[in-house]
């Protein structure tokens, strides 16, 4: 019978990559929630308090809007690249499986035919 499954530590291996993706993932959406939900906050307390800061007007806040936006765009790209990074190195790691598995195949046959 012909082994179909990957070895166990490729397929340890793969698990591990996961698991950092996911927490990479995690870890980006908890700090986006918690920057809009400060923002939020603020937002909601210079409204009823008719105070933008110190010094500061509604032209200084959508500055620092836009200087929000600028960082959530770049880190969107970054992700995107990760992302795709990540996606290579799957498509590697299939690669490399099914080589293993020629390999295994050629090195059983030859054991056999000598």
């Amino acid at each position: 019978m012909e082994e179909k499954e990957s070895s166990p530590s490729l397929r340890w291996g793969k698990r591990k990559l996961w698991v950092a993706v996911a927490a990479l993932e995690f870890a980006a959406i908890l700090i986006l929630v918690a920057g809009l939900a400060h923002f939020a906050a603020h937002h909601e307390r210079a409204t009823e308090t008719g105070n933008w800061g110190e010094g500061s007007n509604a032209t200084s806040s959508l500055a620092s809007l836009g200087t929000v936006n600028r960082t959530l765009q770049a880190a969107a790209k970054r992700w995107e690249s990760c992302q795709n990074r990540t996606r290579a190195l799957e498509a590697n790691a299939s690669s490399l499986s099914s080589e293993m598995t020629q390999i295994k195949t050629r090195l059983g046959l030859e054991g056999t035919g000598n």
